[in-house]
């Protein structure tokens, strides 16, 4: 289960975006004006430290650790995508609504930028997720190759994990007695 730990922050990137954001509007009302400035910039950029270093360390661990099987790659590329679903929709129509504001323009762009580098770093665990399903001989080199690059197209990236899935199946485990 702490294999998945690595890539908890690129999973739940926005949820837990949108608690940090609650928790310094939080503590906004609370301390002086300077401070408060300080303290939002600390976390919002501890927490980016954290989730880079930790999406680097669960890429090479995918890449080169052997005990991140098939089954892991298949699991892992469904729990990156799929919570991203519906933050990301919301995201999309909230940042065609800011653009009404004079502001809302740049808002805008960064909500996109920020949607961008999430959906290019999830595809990536996909296309590596394909390609250590292909080491482990459960799919063929063609398919793999259209199976990461589909990872990188809209919509198409919610089905992948789905196929990834079906063609590992299910591990089958040994009951000792």
């Amino acid at each position: 289960m702490k294999k998945y730990l690595l890539f908890t922050p690129l999973a739940l990137n926005y949820y837990i975006w949108l608690g940090l954001m609650f928790a310094i509007y939080g503590i906004s009302n609370v301390v002086p004006k300077p401070v408060d400035d300080y303290i939002s910039s600390a976390v919002m950029f501890l927490w980016l430290g954290i989730s880079l270093i930790a999406y680097i360390i669960g890429l090479v661990k995918m890449v080169k650790d052997e005990s991140f099987d098939e089954y892991f790659a298949a699991k892992v590329s469904m729990f990156v995508k799929f919570p991203q679903i519906l933050p990301g929709l919301i995201l999309g129509l909230y940042s065609i609504g800011v653009m009404i504001a004079p502001m809302g323009i740049f808002m805008s762009i960064f909500l996109w930028l920020h949607m961008a580098i999430v959906y290019i770093s999830s595809s990536v665990v996909l296309a590596l997720a394909c390609r250590r399903i292909r080491k482990a001989g459960k799919l063929n080199g063609g398919s793999a190759i259209i199976l990461g690059v589909l990872s990188f197209f809209p919509l198409l990236e919610y089905i992948v994990p789905v196929i990834l899935m079906m063609k590992v199946g299910i591990r089958k485990y040994s009951v000792e007695t």
